[in-house]
């Protein structure tokens, strides 16, 4: 159906077409997102302000609130271990550092999960008003949980030289590291804007999927610590290499094991366009839906 509107100058022509599932056009598409970045990067800071994190106060409670969770399960590790039989030099430095670097980064992917998943839903009358590229929304609550990340990357590097924990050049391989985490993010926080516009209650499952994920990641223990009967948990947890490959190269100066690299590069990139593809293709339905 088309609709011819005249005025002073030229007529103007609206097509309206019937709602087709599908991918758009793929490179225009990423062309358009290019030339308005800038809108991700404004919805990004109007965040970080409404959440007070560009204050003093909201940046130390970015890194408090990590902390703290980390000194709690601590004490919990402790307590276990100790009804266990554990040795304490078990769970010295060399352990909490472990933990923190574990602790900061689950962190910024449990709050890209949260803010990805209402970043469609959320923005309900900017979708129905506006024609922009959608996939700028989850890319900008991504960016979000990565500058609430950054702060706490100085906590752990100032813990990490007050009490001696290894330096070395190992530790460069946290950046290829931290990137597959940063992909990993993006393409989850897709995959649940894109669930959250279909099933509005998910939102309430994803505080207890968090806490699940943090008990079966190698944060609150060592990777090599894991039972061979266990081996299942590598490949069916998304996050045991890639938080494995970031723990061991950054707190440990290890050189991670191959096999933890390739299951954190599948787990990163399949998550990346898999999120990417299911958003496109249901992107045109975002505005009927909410």
């Amino acid at each position: 159906m088309s609709e011819t509107v005249s005025n002073s100058t030229e007529p103007i022509v609206r097509v309206h077409r019937p709602f087709k599932a599908g991918l758009p056009n793929i490179p225009e598409y990423f062309k358009e997102m290019w030339q308005r970045r800038e809108l991700a990067y404004e919805l990004a800071r109007a965040q970080l302000r409404a959440q007070q994190s560009t204050t003093l106060f909201g940046q130390l409670w970015l890194v408090l609130n990590p902390l703290i969770m980390a000194g709690i399960y601590y004490t919990l590790v402790i307590i276990l271990s100790s009804k266990n039989g554990g040795q304490s030099s078990d769970h010295g430095p060399e352990f909490v550092a472990h933990m923190l670097a574990g602790m900061f980064v689950y962190h910024m992917i449990t709050g890209a999960m949260s803010l990805g998943s209402a970043s469609v839903v959320g923005l309900g009358k900017l979708i129905a008003n506006r024609s922009f590229p959608r996939l700028l929304l989850p890319f900008s609550a991504t960016l979000v949980s990565i500058k609430r990340f950054l702060p706490t990357l100085i906590i752990y590097v100032i813990y990490h030289l007050a009490f001696q924990q290894p330096i070395g050049v190992n530790q460069l391989l946290a950046i290829p590291a931290l990137l597959l985490i940063f992909i990993f993010t993006f393409g989850l926080a897709c995959l649940l804007a894109t669930l959250q516009v279909y099933f509005r209650d998910m939102r309430s499952f994803l505080p207890f999927i968090s806490r699940i994920g943090m008990y079966i990641s190698p944060i609150l223990w060592y990777a090599d610590d894991l039972p061979k009967s266990l081996g299942a948990m590598v490949t069916a947890n998304p996050l045991f290499g890639l938080l494995s490959v970031w723990s061991e190269s950054l707190s440990q100066n290890r050189v991670p094991e191959m096999s933890l690299w390739v299951s954190a590069s599948i787990w990163s990139f399949s998550m990346f366009f898999a999120g990417i593809l299911i958003f496109l293709s249901r992107e045109r339905e975002f505005s009927v839906r909410i």
